[in-house]
């Protein structure tokens, strides 16, 4: 399968996941918010393919390139990893509404 064919079917699930979890959430997402949180996902699958490339490459150019190229894409899908996981996170964090509405219910409940 080529890297678009499987860019895409990794991309598209987990962007449309997002956006129904920000919408259910009562949050808005902007196109920034859903092409960025795309973009990480593909960041992930492309840092995959560099650092497997880099295995394929090993034979074909000289080894310090292949391992700058595989350490070049073990850091950009960790990186993607990580930043998606942070977008997705926001959209489960509680506004600062809900937070102070939830407190006064508790407090009422206390009464």
């Amino acid at each position: 399968m080529s890297q678009a064919a499987t860019t895409l079917i990794f991309v598209t699930p987990l962007t449309v996941a997002y956006w129904v979890c920000a919408m259910t959430r009562g949050r808005k997402p902007s196109l920034n918010d859903l092409a960025m949180f795309a973009l990480m996902c593909a960041g992930v699958v492309t840092g995959v393919y560099v650092f497997v490339g880099a295995f394929k490459a090993s034979n074909a150019i000289p080894g310090t390139n292949a391992l700058w190229s595989g350490i070049a894409g073990l850091c950009v899908t960790l990186v993607s990893i990580q930043k998606a996981w942070a977008m997705f996170s926001v959209v489960f964090r509680k506004k600062k509404g809900q937070i102070q509405l939830e407190e006064s219910e508790e407090s009422d409940l206390r009464k």
